[in-house]
């Protein structure tokens, strides 16, 4: 919840750009009132911490929705590359090697300081080197922020990721 929270706030911001802080703040928490993803996770937030059973009636046809998740982002996966400018390849060759580099050498490094077993450092590292979500490019495209570089990146880490992440296991050993 955090993570999206604090990237669509982001966001928010970013659109406000040259508007007065205040300003700026209030049309944000505006905005967030009424974004249906924040609403969603914050429902579900309170729920669970209310400890409150939703009804069948309800539960079930939110469960069937919810379960088309998966197929829905490879579906999006798969179409996503048609159409698409991808512009700043070397930008996004650059900045994708934050995420194939040097966050997946973080998790190892956060591994080995905790004493984390085998398939806890295997997840932390997979985790840490997954590529950018297919979402982001609805995200950028929504609040106009770096659509072109967002697109190459998602392509650069999704074409690459079954080579990088299965290399990084290897170099652990794990």
């Amino acid at each position: 919840m955090v993570s999206v929270t604090t990237s669509i706030t982001a966001l928010e911001l970013y659109r406000m750009c040259g508007a007065p802080v205040i300003e700026g703040l209030k049309a944000t928490l505006k905005r967030l009132s009424r974004n249906p993803l924040i609403l969603s996770i914050l429902t579900g937030l309170i729920l669970s911490i209310a400890n409150i059973n939703i009804p069948e009636i309800i539960a079930i046809p939110l469960h069937m929705l919810g379960s088309t998740t998966i197929t829905l982002s490879l579906f999006m996966l798969g179409v996503f590359p048609y159409g698409r400018k991808y512009a700043n390849l070397s930008k996004a060759l650059k900045l994708s090697l934050t995420r194939i580099i040097v966050l997946p050498l973080l998790a190892t490094i956060i591994a080995s300081i905790f004493n984390l077993p085998r398939i806890q450092t295997a997840v932390l590292v997979i985790m840490h080197g997954v590529p950018l979500a297919v979402s982001m490019i609805v995200l950028s495209e929504r609040y106009g922020f770096y659509e072109d570089i967002i697109s190459s990146l998602i392509l650069i880490e999704s074409l690459g990721a079954g080579i990088y992440l299965n290399l990084w296991l290897l170099l652990l050993n794990l």
